[in-house]
């Protein structure tokens, strides 16, 4: 997926003609191979993807990394009602540092006027209080959200608190 002409193309270019996009950049985390459905297979696909993003002959894309952390975790068992006493093991996957990240350069890039336009695909609210600072230090910085869904996942809608933060 070429991630800097759909952006440029087709959600830019539609919002303002005159923008241009002079940078995607695209916060993750690498699989853990032994918590994958499909195991080694789904981290060499997601290695394959990273290669092809920043390919030389494809336009920029910065990619920038923060870590899975597996934990064991004793959530209740799915009963109804719940029952406080019927737990189970399970393992817990917590993203780190991918929001950190994100939010620290939204931020920095605001500030540093290294850009007008701040746009983010993302439906996750641990930016808000980022996006807030922006449009509080920053008001001159125009905030776009781009909700990702799936479209056998109507009812799924974008996050509030996000929208409150986007100028479009």
């Amino acid at each position: 997926m070429d991630l800097f002409t759909l952006f440029q193309r087709h959600i830019l270019h539609p919002q303002n003609p005159a923008s241009d996009l002079l940078c995607v950049k695209y916060y993750t985390a690498d699989i853990k191979a032994k918590f994958a459905t499909h195991g080694e297979a789904a981290s060499h696909a997601q290695q394959s993807y990273h290669r092809a993003l920043l390919s030389p002959l494809t336009p920029p894309v910065e990619i920038t990394k923060g870590y899975y952390s597996p934990t064991r975790a004793t959530p209740l068992r799915y009963l109804s009602p719940p029952d406080k006493s019927d737990k189970v093991e399970a393992w817990k996957l917590e993203e780190k540092q991918t929001d950190v990240n994100l939010a620290l350069d939204l931020y920095r890039d605001a500030l540093r006027q290294e850009a007008e336009q701040l746009v983010i695909c993302t439906n996750d609210t641990d930016i808000v209080p980022a996006l807030k600072r922006v449009r509080e230090d920053m008001p001159a910085v125009t905030i776009g959200l781009v909700f990702p869904h799936h479209p056998t996942d109507e009812h799924r809608k974008p996050a509030k608190d996000l929208k409150d933060q986007a100028h479009w």
